[in-house]
């Protein structure tokens, strides 16, 4: 009994994380996320790469971020860029703020080889 009792939860939990990680992916996608944040490569915002080992254990951080909350801690000098962006956001519901964070989070967690800086 225990054990399909955990089975399950373990299954609702991976497709739960699955549905997040769409929504995520869409809410990134259909707000032009794309154009400023590029998988691996820094350009006008930091990569996925580069968000995903900064905020690896402060998702709060970044929901309270994207909400507009809370202060990045990825290259603040940048912030007035990304606050303009933030604007396109504000209509989402908490659920969806934190699917986006859990993608960007996420989105390059493939790579095990990730160093999350000491000083964050």
């Amino acid at each position: 009994m225990k054990k399909s009792t955990i089975k399950l939860f373990l299954a609702t939990t991976a497709l739960v994380s699955t549905l997040n990680a769409a929504t995520g992916a869409e809410i990134f996608q259909s707000n032009g996320c794309a154009m400023c944040h590029q998988k691996n490569t820094e350009g006008v915002g930091p990569s996925l790469q580069t968000i995903s080992m900064y905020y690896a254990t402060k998702e709060d951080a970044l929901v309270a971020y994207l909400q507009g909350r809370g202060n990045p801690i990825i290259d603040p000098s940048k912030a007035s860029l990304m606050n303009q962006q933030l604007l396109k956001l504000k209509g989402l519901f908490d659920e969806e703020f934190r699917s986006l964070a859990r993608y960007l989070i996420n989105s390059n967690m493939q790579n095990q080889n990730m160093n999350i800086p000491n000083n964050f």
